[in-house]
């Protein structure tokens, strides 16, 4: 007979929205807002490169203190009450490396496609995957 024990595992970074918002008037011609929600309590790093130019930036968004780690699920929607950070940037394609500040979570990479007069949000969290495994007895 097996015995299973439950083990922790940092699974992944989720990416709670990648929602791009139409922007009527306010935002700055041939510019694109990049919205960033750090629902995490761990120090969020996103390194962005430009495909088109090579342009690379570095985004922190500090930790939010009353956030946690979530178990198996994420949240089906941001739950903004992270901190927040809003950046401008020239349209096009970048590609994104994030990572945070607690290094048992593994790097994410994704592709953000900045649309002119649009305003882009992306939140993000970390989630903690049950592993079931089989145990001595």
């Amino acid at each position: 007979m097996r015995n299973w024990f439950a083990s922790s595992k940092i699974l992944s970074v989720t990416a709670l929205l990648g929602l791009s918002i139409l922007v009527c008037g306010s935002a700055r011609k041939q510019s694109s807002t990049l919205v960033i929600w750090n629902d995490s309590p761990a120090t969020l790093i996103v390194d962005l490169t430009q495909r088109q130019t090579g342009q690379k930036y570095k985004i922190k968004v500090k930790p939010c203190p009353k956030c946690q780690h979530y178990v198996a699920l994420s949240p089906l929607t941001c739950e903004k009450k992270g901190t927040v950070g809003s950046y401008a940037f020239a349209p096009g394609t970048y590609d994104a490396k994030v990572t945070f500040s607690d290094r048992t979570v593994p790097p994410s990479e994704d592709e953000f496609v900045l649309e002119s007069d649009t305003t882009h949000m992306h939140c993000f969290s970390i989630v903690t995957q049950m592993l079931l495994v089989p145990g001595i007895r």
